[in-house]
């Protein structure tokens, strides 16, 4: 310590190194840390033991730091999430804003320049990439980076533990396809809380928590509006219904993706034009798209098919081109991202899925719709509600796609988890990538610029069927997602686009694929015993 330094009313452990022009008051500061020029640390934070805090970063009040965690030049945090100057016409003084606290924990990294947002907590062992903008929660053990960060892989996934031997392929019980039990376990406590409030108000339907749900699924999304929904079915067919869409008038959807996309089109009268895949991603063809399209054509659909984002970049100029409107069909891609921005938030409206099997499952039936234009919202939320803005009076044929409480009670208590549990996914995908790498299977990819929620892990094989009946003979539950593509669907005939080789990637694809177990919480036992299985199979 020297007369260079600003300390006042500190809390040192032993051992503290300072270098010159820091500034530290009200605070407390752990055995054996090191404290770089120019660092600022402010009343009420707390720096644990064995920290190194590097030159020119700012530690606020309300943010906790634990043991043996390193911080790079030029970090900062935040403790205000609307800072502002003035209060009234006055200048703002501490009775004027809300400290919201943040932790980081025990044996956390975090690169030079990074910003870290308030109310976040950074995973143990977690690495913060340089520059990164932390707007939420790191799960531990997580690499993340990027402006907003995302995660990008784990520390300490050391290849070397994912080879097959005998030794450690585990016992050979049963391997299900997904497991909700024990994503359910982990909220159960607290959903069971809730429920019991629920049932005391007995208010059941579009009340507080749905709101609630609404609110936080918006800030997660960094989107303007969200509106919960009875299923992702009935989003779709509210956005048809927002934007427009007549009888007669045509969608662009995918030919590879679950029938509910082409159903909302259907529902409004309107004619599906099925495209065709990219057959890396899986995800709509951009240059089919333009193709198909049509003086008639009113919306395009992209799924983001298994958690793989479309490529949305030249999709978006496609729509903007021909002044139309694109909607995202984001039913299984919760917390997957596109060039770094969460899906969601591109499209004129998106909609989700929470069929208890996806990422984010309800206790039931749920969806959502995002919006981003206040006048779209107010219409959903009307047509939702039986057409009604003010009860009873009915301005225009609508529908009873309201969200319950109960779902939306679930919905929030899972939400706080899908980073950790997307996390597990890419970290399960990354096994199979591995285990499966010299088998001769398609197996999926991840383009360069997306992130991909692995809600299924999609392989393909020419001997799809006896595979899967050789992996069912072991007792390993695969699945088919989707073994007849839409435009070759008997209820879709009517439209004459189901002649053989009319999508030749849809159809290659609804032949071979097969999807493989796939859950967070799915041990590497578990994957070496389904690649060792596969590995019998086309050895034989």
């Amino acid at each position: 310590m020297n007369d260079l330094n600003q300390i006042r009313d500190v809390s040192f452990g032993k051992n503290v190194k300072l270098y010159h022009f820091v500034n530290l008051y009200g605070c407390s500061i752990g055995d054996d840390c090191s404290i770089g020029t120019f660092v600022e640390v402010q009343k009420n934070a707390v720096v644990g033991k064995r920290c190194k805090i590097s030159s020119h970063s700012f530690i606020c009040e309300g943010v906790t730091i634990g043991d043996d965690v390193f911080i790079g030049h030029g970090v900062t945090f935040i403790n205000d999430r609307h800072p502002r100057a003035t209060a009234n016409g006055q200048l703002q003084t501490e009775a004027d804003w809300q400290v919201i606290p943040t932790l980081v924990k025990d044996g956390a990294s975090i690169g030079s320049g990074a910003t870290i947002l308030c109310g976040v907590t950074i995973g143990k062992g977690a690495l913060i990439g340089a520059g990164a903008v932390v707007t939420r929660d790191v799960p531990d053990y997580a690499i993340v980076a990027g402006n907003p960060a995302r995660i990008r892989g784990q520390v300490g996934d050391a290849p070397a533990q994912l080879s097959v031997t005998e030794a450690d392929i585990g016992e050979k019980e049963p391997v299900p396809f997904t497991d909700l039990s024990f994503l359910t376990h982990q909220v159960q406590a607290n959903f069971q809380s809730r429920l019991d409030s629920i049932l005391a108000t007995s208010q059941f339907i579009q009340g507080r928590t749905v709101r609630e749900f609404e609110a936080a699924f918006a800030q997660h999304l960094e989107v303007p509006q969200v509106i919960g929904c009875n299923s992702g079915t009935s989003a779709l067919h509210l956005a048809l219904r927002v934007v427009g869409v007549q009888p007669g008038d045509e969608v662009i959807v995918p030919g590879m993706t679950f029938v509910a996309t082409a159903w909302a089109v259907a529902y409004v009268g309107a004619k599906p034009i099925f495209c065709d895949i990219d057959l890396e991603t899986y995800t709509l063809d951009p240059a089919d798209v333009e193709r198909k399209i049509t003086p008639a054509t009113r919306a395009i659909i992209p799924v983001h098919l298994y958690g793989q984002p479309a490529d949305l970049q030249p999709l978006l100029e496609i729509a903007n081109h021909y002044n139309i409107p694109l909607i995202e069909d984001a039913a299984q891609a919760h917390y997957a991202d596109y060039k770094g921005k969460m899906i969601g938030g591109f499209g004129r409206m998106a909609c989700f899925s929470f069929y208890p099997g996806k990422n984010l499952g309800a206790a039931g039936e749920a969806g959502a719709l995002v919006c981003q234009f206040d006048a779209d919202a107010e219409k959903a939320r009307m047509l939702r509600d039986h057409g009604q803005r003010q009860r009873y009076v009915h301005e225009e044929i609508g529908y009873n796609y309201r969200m319950d409480e109960i779902q939306a009670a679930f919905l929030v208590e899972k939400l706080p988890h899908l980073a950790r549990w997307t996390q597990q996914r890419q970290l399960a995908a990354r096994r199979y990538e591995e285990l499966l790498a010299d088998l001769p299977v398609v197996r999926p990819i991840t383009a360069p610029d997306r992130s991909h929620a692995f809600h299924l892990y999609v392989i393909q094989s020419e001997k799809r069927n006896q595979l899967l009946d050789y992996l069912q003979q072991h007792k390993i539950t695969c699945g088919l997602h989707y073994p007849i593509p839409l435009h070759q669907q008997p209820c879709f005939s009517i439209y004459g686009q189901d002649k053989p080789g009319t999508l030749p990637n849809t159809e290659q694809l609804a032949r071979n694929c097969l999807s493989l177990p796939m859950y967070p919480g799915i041990s590497p036992a578990q994957q070496r015993w389904v690649a060792h299985v596969l590995r019998a199979f086309c050895e034989e």
